[in-house]
Order: structure tokens, then C-alpha cells, then sequence
């Protein structure tokens, strides 16, 4: 993993056309083996193309670190879901995220769910939460920034974790 988020740094891409459901098709193979046996990863893609203007290694790098992230805290088993559909981003919310701009985006929502009755892996020192190991939340906010898009996160102390990043799609007809 650190091989592969290593050579995103070092490699500057120039963002493409790219179809993300077959992008992270393509990809749910090292996502497996990155998460690991007891991590069950299921993916859940639409029919319809999505396609976005990005750099295909810096959704490949976003999503091994969030299926590492998965590893670290669900030693003991769980659930890895990829969720593909598309939504459409308002003024609403562009108002409280200025970065984004309106109309349709891809929504990836990732989710973590550790086996039930697993217990915890982290403990509680001195009163505060132990810290999440793993995953550079600002490291993976770049990358989402970089493509045009939002991230965002949601940790649960006990285990799991939901990710939501928008992607702005590219109308086949811009072209």
C-alpha cells in the first residue's frame, strides 16, 4: 500500500475521462487483497457510465487507503461496501462547500462494518479516544480537492466508518 501511495506522489498525472464504475471494477481485485480475508468487500456499481475528469491513480490511491484503513480496524473481520450512484449537488450545498460546483456528481460511499461481537481493537487512554490508525485524513481530503470533488467522513469510536466522495461528472456532450 504505502508502495502504491508512494508512486502517486511521485508521478503527476494529467486528469482523464474515466469511467468510474469500471475504474473501481477493476480495482475491487487489490482491494480485496488489501483488506484482507476477513474483510468481506462487496462493490456495488450502477449500469449506467459515470464518467468523471480525474487522475485514475488518485481514485485507485483514495480507495487502497480507505481498504487499508478497513484492515486496520476491523482485525478480527468485517464488511469493506463500495457504493457507486450518481446525485445531483444543489446550491444548498454549495453554499456550505463553496469548492464544489453544481449539477451532477458520481457519489462513492464507502463503508466499514466490523463482524458483529468483534471486539474492540482500541482503547481509551487517559480519557481521550485512541487515535484512528491507518488512514491521513488530509492526505485523502487533497485527493478528493484534486478531482473536483467533497469528501466526507464520519468515525465511529467502537469501529466502522462511512466515506461520501462526490465526483463531478462529465457530460459525454462537453467533449
Amino acid at each position: 500500500v504505502r508502495q502504491l501511495a508512494e508512486c502517486g506522489d511521485e508521478q503527476v498525472r494529467t486528469p482523464m475521462l474515466v469511467d468510474l464504475n469500471t475504474a473501481i471494477r477493476d480495482l475491487e481485485p487489490v482491494m480485496k487483497r488489501v483488506a484482507g480475508g476477513d474483510v468481506d468487500v462487496q462493490l456495488r456499481d450502477t449500469s449506467s457510465p459515470l464518467m468523471v475528469d480525474v487522475a485514475t491513480e488518485r481514485v485507485e490511491r483514495l480507495l487502497v487507503n480507505l481498504a487499508s484503513y478497513g484492515r486496520q480496524c476491523m482485525p478480527t473481520g468485517g464488511h469493506l461496501t463500495i457504493e457507486l450512484r450518481t446525485v445531483v449537488v444543489d446550491r444548498h450545498f454549495v453554499a456550505k462547500h463553496p469548492n464544489v460546483r453544481m449539477g451532477l456528481h458520481a457519489l462513492i460511499t464507502v463503508t466499514e462494518t466490523k463482524r458483529a461481537g468483534a471486539p474492540r481493537r482500541e482503547g481509551r487512554s487517559q480519557g481521550r479516544p485512541a487515535q484512528r490508525p491507518g488512514v491521513d485524513f488530509t492526505t485523502l481530503h487533497g485527493l478528493v480537492n484534486e478531482c473536483g470533488g467533497h469528501l466526507w467522513m464520519k468515525v465511529q469510536p467502537q469501529g466502522g466508518m462511512e466515506a461520501k466522495i462526490r465526483l463531478p461528472i462529465v457530460s459525454t456532450h462537453d467533449q
